[in-house]
């Protein structure tokens, strides 16, 4: 059955491409906007519980980022069978997503809630370790009902229907952060939690960001023609094979990265808590500026994905360093408000002047980086829209793992350069994932164009 509508057609690529990543943006923003209400609320609290936040929401990252990759092989093949308007295949792609959002998210949820029990073996500050352990317990499960609100937005978003997915994102964090207010100090009559009211107050909102994304798509009149009889019918083994192949090198190269990126906060913890808690607050914002870029690459994700699917392959390359174009100068813009506002960025989350300080000369390592960063990710995101996934991924693991980890750490504990140096290691070799994958996708776009 065949839609009326061409998806993937318009006048404009730069128009249609924002049309979709302002919508992604403003979900991912929100999504990130919870970690940064966590970590001000938080630092609110003291450096300890700050540092203790720091430790557990980077053990978070790892199976994060490996689900999310995993799962991103639902847009790409999604945004296919709807670039060539291909109903049936739309819908064995989602009973497959389901089947592997199960798979891939209880598994994850259980080994990170085990994680607490290795946390004195860390090499982290007794204070620290004592604080995070029961925050780690309330927010691990909340990866289940994340995995699954993950799955449901990008299959609406590979249907050119991002909007209500993102307003409910929004909506959770909202819930999330009025949630905060009432469990970490206590009000209204609630307990005073601390730090584990951050934790449940995420784990509450995940849950029902889930259950109203769920229920929207099940009846909202616009989805009924894609989403009607989806859990009658058996599960497709080549299509579940499919996304579980294109998935499976992307989460490996997501969890290496992020891998690195825990290593880096280890290492800070060994040097003491001030450069933990320097380390979350600078971390945080760089994620923040990251998501723009990530919605950038996402969505010409999409838009290559629908373009292969409408048998339009000349127009591959033009989105690609279209969007590409666009995330150099919004990396740009980001890059002089982090090295000019480093300070007043730096006082929002907590009062100390010494982790503030050392905040400050990690924004300014940041500022470096961002174009870098924009640029990598937007790229192997346009590869993973072309179904080219190993050798990105293997380009990602190299850059990382034989520049930014050895290179930190020589700069860190040998150089004596201290925080600074595990940074300057994490922009070297965001530098060199950039180069090595935007080459990657001109030699792809070019003999695509040829042929």
């Amino acid at each position: 059955m065949k839609s009326q509508r061409a998806p993937c057609r318009s006048p404009s690529e730069a128009r249609a491409m924002w049309q979709l990543a302002l919508p992604i943006m403003a979900g991912l923003v929100g999504q990130t906007l919870i970690g940064i209400a966590d970590t001000v609320m938080v630092g609110a609290v003291g450096v300890e519980a700050l540092a203790a936040a720091s430790l557990v929401v980077n053990l978070f990252h790892l199976p994060l980022v490996f689900g999310f990759g995993m799962l991103s092989s639902i847009s790409v093949h999604a945004s296919h069978a709807y670039g060539a308007e291909d109903r049936p295949r739309l819908l064995a792609t989602w009973r497959a997503a389901l089947r592997l959002t199960w798979i891939t998210s209880i598994p994850l949820a259980g080994l990170l809630m085990c994680c607490r029990w290795i946390l004195p073996w860390m090499g982290q500050p007794a204070d620290v370790v004592e604080a995070a352990g029961p925050y780690l317990w309330w927010v691990a499960p909340s990866i289940i009902p994340l995995f699954f609100g993950l799955a449901e937005k990008q299959f609406c978003e590979a249907l050119d229907r991002p909007w209500i997915p993102t307003f409910i994102m929004l909506g959770g964090v909202v819930l999330n952060i009025a949630l905060n207010a009432l469990l970490i100090q206590g009000r209204l009559g609630f307990p005073a939690m601390g730090l584990q009211g951050a934790g449940v107050a995420t784990l509450i909102s995940r849950c029902v960001v889930a259950l109203v994304l769920w229920g929207w798509m099940i009846k909202a009149p616009s989805m009924a023609q894609w989403m009607r009889g989806e859990t009658l019918a058996k599960i497709q083994r080549p299509i579940f094979t499919a996304l579980l192949q294109l998935g499976t090198p992307v989460a490996f190269q997501h969890l290496l990265e992020m891998g690195v990126f825990a290593l880096g906060a280890f290492m800070m913890g060994w040097i003491h808590a001030d450069a933990l808690a320097a380390h979350q607050i600078a971390f945080t914002c760089a994620s923040t500026t990251f998501m723009f870029s990530l919605s950038l690459g996402m969505a010409a994700s999409i838009r290559v994905g629908q373009a292969l699917g409408a048998g339009e392959v000349h127009r591959v390359r033009r989105i690609g360093f279209l969007a590409m174009g666009h995330t150099v100068l919004i990396m740009s813009a980001f890059a002089i408000v982090l090295w000019m506002q480093g300070p007043t960025l730096a006082g929002w989350f907590v009062d100390s002047v010494k982790v503030t300080t050392l905040a400050v000369q990690l924004l300014t390592v940041a500022a470096a980086f961002q174009v870098f960063d924009g640029l990598q990710v937007v790229a192997i995101c346009i590869l993973r829209g072309m179904q080219d996934v190993r050798i990105p991924a293997t380009l990602a693991i190299l850059a990382y793992w034989l520049v930014t980890a050895p290179l930190g750490y020589v700069l860190a504990f040998v150089a004596g350069m201290g925080a600074m140096g595990i940074w300057i290691g994490f922009a070297s070799g965001l530098a060199v994932a950039a180069m090595g994958l935007i080459g990657r996708f001109h030699l792809l776009a070019v003999r695509d164009a040829s042929q």
